[in-house]
């Protein structure tokens, strides 16, 4: 017995395990003195086993990097997969928040998030609004499409004068002419159309109402291209799963979401006119089709009303936004390369498991002027310079 270490001793062997001070000041005795034998119950008690565990976890949660991020609902379930994948093999812990792109794109601006996720880019005049330059890296591609719920769900063909005639308003009945002419091989309901919409803040509105805005001088007059439209007609919810949730519940409804949701909810797809006249249904190869052109060096571009023969009319980019520079808000250096290296990781290895969530991957070309995106970042002016080569 170790007469110096008594007072501990006899207080863990009366059980007192409950005070977290003499269980520290018991072991570092023990320790100081040398005696690392099992005489001592704390040796293998489950409880200092239990303690000794916690703090392994804790010194290893210090030296890990958190990153948080909050936006666009769109691109959600691919940005579940990845941070899975991602935080497989590596320090970093990464917390997402699907609550709409509007929310997202202001939670960054206020600093509260390290990255924001939009299927809207910011304009030049919107960035000039923000702390600091931002930059745009595109992760995916993806289509808005049209879901509707009617007797027998039959395929139908949708021109972009029905598409805004209906969310306009004009058209309110199913058997309309001009939805008729484009369906002559199918039993249109007299059905009075309900439209069903976004009331979020949400990038897939944007890319919507950029849609419509080509198609329809009408449309463009009087609400433009927004993350949230004023809509004339119809019922507003919120999310993706909002808008699926009420078309499958009312008979006669048509709503718009990001196709990937469309597939898990089985009900059926519009093919929708491009602007070469082609009917068109969203797929894998339709929507990679639409991003057939000269991307611009910041990679801020709309995709929608394309003129490429097989290209789906409704598509799209998804962005991860980040500060150009990372020195803000208390910032640690070490914090801004976990950011660089994820953003890089996404568009190398996350490009493999995008298709398999729904999405279209980035052409190759894309990629590389994203990478160069990325390539901007700086702390304290300069730049991060993460190998692209251990991101791939």
């Amino acid at each position: 017995m170790h007469f110096g270490l008594w007072p501990y001793y006899s207080c863990v062997t009366d059980n007192c395990h409950k005070d977290l001070t003499c269980l520290l000041a018991y072991e570092s005795f023990r320790y100081r003195d040398g005696t690392l034998s099992s005489d001592f119950p704390m040796t293998t008690s489950p409880r200092w086993r239990a303690l000794l565990f916690f703090f392994v976890m804790m010194a290893s949660m210090a030296s890990a990097q958190i990153l948080k991020g909050a936006g666009a609902t769109f691109p959600h379930p691919l940005y579940q997969a990845w941070l899975a994948e991602y935080q497989k093999n590596s320090d970093t812990r990464i917390s997402y928040d699907a609550v709409g792109s509007g929310e997202g794109i202001r939670r960054l601006k206020d600093y509260w998030v390290d990255f924001g996720a939009s299927d809207k880019y910011l304009t030049t005049e919107e960035m000039r609004e923000l702390p600091l330059p931002l930059l745009h890296v595109p992760t995916c591609l993806g289509a808005v499409v049209l879901i509707y719920n009617l007797p027998d769900n039959p395929l139908l063909r949708l021109t972009p004068v029905a598409i805004s005639g209906i969310f306009l308003g004009e058209i309110e009945y199913w058997n309309d002419p001009i939805i008729q002419r484009a369906n002559p091989d199918v039993v249109l309901p007299a059905t009075k159309i309900k439209a069903i919409q976004r009331s979020d803040g949400s990038g897939t509105t944007y890319i919507f109402t950029d849609y419509l805005s080509k198609v329809s001088d009408v449309w463009k007059k009087k609400y433009g291209r927004t993350l949230r439209a004023p809509w004339p007609s119809g019922m507003a919810v919120r999310y993706n799963e909002g808008v699926i949730r009420f078309v499958e519940k009312i008979s006669g409804s048509v709503g718009y979401v990001e196709l990937t949701f469309a597939r898990e909810s089985h009900l059926p797809v519009a093919a929708v006119a491009n602007r070469a006249g082609k009917f068109v249904v969203p797929s894998t190869a339709s929507v990679a089709a639409a991003a057939s052109i000269e991307v611009p060096v910041d990679a801020r571009v709309m995709l929608t009303d394309t003129a490429i023969e097989g290209a789906y009319p409704i598509a799209g980019f998804t962005y991860l936004m980040a500060f150009l520079e990372q020195n803000y808000g208390n910032r640690s250096r070490s914090q801004a390369e976990a950011l660089n290296h994820f953003l890089l990781w996404t568009l190398g290895a996350g490009q493999d498991l995008v298709e398999g969530k729904g999405y279209v991957p980035l052409p190759e070309m894309v990629r590389e002027k994203a990478r160069h995106v990325v390539g901007w970042m700086t702390y304290d002016n300069e730049r991060l310079g993460v190998a692209l080569e251990k991101t791939r």
